[in-house]
């Protein structure tokens, strides 16, 4: 089943975004440091936050619930005592998440998952997420060159595609793996330097190669909050015909658990790529409030915006 626009919900007042009604962050009560571990939440999860050239980047981890110490039988013991079978019922693990400390990978589209390179380099858990084709922003993945492949030549340097031999078995985690295609793009460092709009169009195609066949993507870089959140964000853009306010919006909410900041140059490639594609394509159905401007908003105001929304997490 394809997915499209119509599949979500958006304001209905279009005379303007509301940008602080789509998402109001409340402040944590405690943030993590950097390489640090914060306090630990009524719900058990652990305030962290990675360290990259453009900064913190807060990431929640997920951690152990916190013990309460009950005297009385809770409503469990109570089904259990009536019902002893149930208690000796026990669910199977078979520990493919394991490895994968803090986040997991983010659904973003039904055929699109953003993550991190520990989330790449995770073979169980690319297998037990039905995940196929790979997109690595800047970085490589360790079993890069463990498993039968072919090389794809490219006439970008910064780019390289390979495709994987079917059935092959890794012995170190006992799965089948499970990839048939991974993009790499090169020289890309979140360093305010590294620019993705040259390979853009292009790795807009290989994920839509991965729609059109049913299969799913993983999108990654270190972290999963810039460098992939950019071009997750450019795939929302494309695929749901929305603008790069909207677009951020949509990629922002559902990286659960992380908040996605793309640096400031990817973030104005973005706007002048989508000033670039409205220009190519004027009579496609773009969601916008002004519908003959090549842009919803003026670049200062995205920025605000985005810097109102991230400031009561950062320090």
């Amino acid at each position: 089943m394809q997915e499209t626009r119509d599949d979500f919900k958006f304001e209905d007042d279009t005379r303007s975004i509301r940008v602080l009604l789509l998402l109001m962050p409340k402040k944590k009560r405690s943030v993590g440091t950097a390489c640090s571990v914060g306090s630990v939440g009524s719900i058990g999860h652990e305030s962290n936050s990675f360290v990259t050239n453009t900064g913190h980047h807060v990431v929640q981890l997920r951690g152990k619930p916190k013990r309460h110490n009950i005297t009385h039988a809770n409503n469990f013991t109570k089904f259990g005592t009536k019902n002893p079978n149930v208690l000796k019922c026990k669910p199977s693990i078979d520990g493919s998440f394991e490895e994968v400390s803090g986040s997991l990978p983010s659904k973003i589209l039904g055929h699109m998952y953003l993550g991190s390179l520990t989330h790449a380099s995770s073979i169980p858990m690319l297998s037990r997420l039905g995940i196929e084709y790979i997109v690595s922003v800047g970085e490589t993945i360790p079993w890069n060159n463990e498993f039968k492949h072919e090389k794809i030549e490219s006439s970008d340097p910064h780019l390289e595609k390979y495709i994987y031999e079917d059935s092959q078995y890794d012995e170190k985690s006992q799965y089948f793996f499970p990839i048939k295609k991974v993009m790499v793009l090169h020289n890309i460092n979140d360093d305010g330097m590294g620019t993705l709009i040259s390979t853009l169009d292009e790795t807009i195609k290989f994920i839509d190669e991965c729609y059109q066949k049913g299969k799913k993507v993983l999108v990654h870089c270190q972290v999963g909050v810039s460098r992939s959140a950019s071009v997750c964000i450019a795939e929302v853009m494309s695929r749901l015909k929305l603008t790069l306010a909207r677009a951020y919006m949509f990629v922002r909410v559902r990286r659960l658990n992380v908040i996605i900041q793309p640096n400031l140059k990817l973030m104005y490639e973005l706007f002048k790529w989508e000033e670039s594609n409205r220009l190519k394509n004027k009579d496609d159905a773009v969601i916008t409030n002004s519908a003959r401007s090549l842009r919803e908003v003026e670049w200062y105001v995205l920025c605000r915006e985005i810097y109102n929304l991230n400031r009561a997490y950062i320090k």
